[in-house]
């Protein structure tokens, strides 16, 4: 018995310490690769922004720019917060750890669905979102979408049923990192 215990004793030191490795592996990555400065380097090479509306565009897919290998489809900004991101092309789990990512969607046929990490200076903002903030998305010509809050949802899953439900033009979403539960920010443009 007495073996028993100390193998015990050592699968929990063993279990603890892959668990602090894993949380700071995480905590890195979502601060490497510097989504504030890829936020810069896209936004230089961004035309004048101008006002852009949804449903009026003839081809529904976002233009893309690669940056150090990464594909990003735009910029989203919360004014209110100061919080600016770059918008990576495509789902991509281990890139949501440093920046959003489109799930789905665009902003031109008004469906555009992002995710992202809970993460410090990343979207953990959405938990503290109240109706009536504005969002602002940039594709990469310059086309600028306004987006006002207009409810604030939370599921156990963040499946495509889930995340497609109701009529809204932008969907923010996180998974809250102390719960089981995701944060939906449902938007329209405003």
């Amino acid at each position: 018995m007495n073996r028993f215990r100390k193998f015990l004793l050592v699968a929990g030191v063993l279990l603890l310490l892959s668990g602090i490795a894993l949380f700071a592996g995480t905590r890195y990555l979502s601060t490497r690769g510097g989504a504030e400065e890829v936020y810069d380097r896209l936004s230089e090479a961004v035309p004048e922004r101008i006002g852009g509306a949804v449903g009026v565009y003839s081809h529904p897919e976002m233009p893309v720019m690669a940056l150090d290998g990464q594909d990003f489809c735009g910029l989203l900004e919360l004014p209110g917060y100061g919080i600016r991101l770059p918008i990576g092309a495509a789902w991509n789990s281990l890139n949501t750890l440093r920046w959003p990512c489109r799930y789905s969607g665009s902003v031109y046929d008004g469906r555009l669905i992002i995710g992202g990490a809970d993460q410090p200076g990343q979207l953990e903002i959405c938990k503290r979102l109240d109706l009536g903030d504005v969002i602002l998305v940039t594709d990469l010509t310059g086309m600028e979408f306004r987006y006002e809050v207009v409810r604030v949802d939370r599921a156990k899953q963040a499946d495509s049923q889930t995340l497609t439900r109701g009529d809204f033009d932008l969907t923010l979403y996180i998974r809250n990192s102390y719960g089981s539960e995701y944060i939906l920010v449902r938007c329209n443009q405003s």
